[in-house]
């Protein structure tokens, strides 16, 4: 796209100024609104024609060599960028492992999408100070996801959307680092879907990013199971710092 609005620009300027140079030939052939010295020669048209093609090649060398720059720049940008890139894959956690065990059971102390009033809502300690407890025999029913940074730079100031309701994780996901999430599936429709989350963070040049995660939801005979899509999206650019 924008090639190609480079290409239009030329040909603009090059239209135009073999008008401006018409325009000036024809005031001095034609008696015009403008006073002109007797006794034009041919010396006198080279000596402008050569002055006005000298023009032409320093505006054309001029402007070739900004369109380099910025491409240049444009390139150098990309590198750095993708340098410090993050990338996040959605993993299922495991609850043993990663959450403390108390009497009660484990500890789920990260922000759960509920279903309230077939709207669901993110609830968690940043919201109402509630987290979830789950007993060690109930662990397979618990739909609980790690979101991962399998990147190479750090994300910043993280959040995790479902349609118009978003949570704001306070950290900042290093290399290996990640952020849990919990669905309450005791609240969902008892049928088979897809829940689409989109992942918010900024990477260390303050450009703006989302990346689409999906949890799948069946049901398998009398079973409704939970699950990850087997499709990865790659984080999508929103806005960048690039001036």
């Amino acid at each position: 796209m924008n090639r190609n609005k480079t290409i239009k620009t030329l040909i603009l300027a090059l239209i135009l100024f073999v008008v401006i140079y018409i325009i000036i030939y024809t005031i001095f052939i034609i008696e015009g609104p403008f006073p002109i010295g007797k006794g034009i020669e041919k010396s006198d048209w080279l000596i402008f024609t050569s002055g006005y093609l000298t023009l032409i090649g320093t505006l054309i060398i001029t402007f070739a060599v900004y369109y380099q720059n910025k491409k240049f720049k444009e390139i150098e940008f990309e590198k750095a960028r993708y340098s410090q890139l993050p990338y996040f894959k959605l993993i299922k956690a495991e609850i043993d492992k990663e959450f403390e065990l108390l009497e009660e059971g484990y500890l789920l102390d990260c922000p759960s999408l509920v279903n309230e009033n077939d709207v669901l809502k993110w609830y968690g300690k940043e919201t109402n100070g509630n987290v979830a407890v789950c007993p060690k025999n109930k662990i397979k029913f618990e739909a609980v996801y790690k979101i991962k940074n399998f990147g190479i730079g750090t994300a910043m100031k993280v959040s995790l959307k479902h349609n118009d309701n978003e949570y704001h994780y306070k950290e900042h996901l290093k290399i290996d680092d990640s952020v849990f999430f919990r669905i309450d599936i005791g609240n969902l429709k008892k049928e088979s879907q897809s829940l689409i989350l989109t992942f918010h963070f900024y990477d260390i040049y303050n450009n703006e990013y989302k990346q689409k995660l999906i949890c799948d939801f069946k049901i398998e005979g009398s079973t409704f199971s939970f699950g990850i899509s087997q499709k990865q999206f790659e984080p999508e650019l929103i806005k960048n710092t690039k001036r």
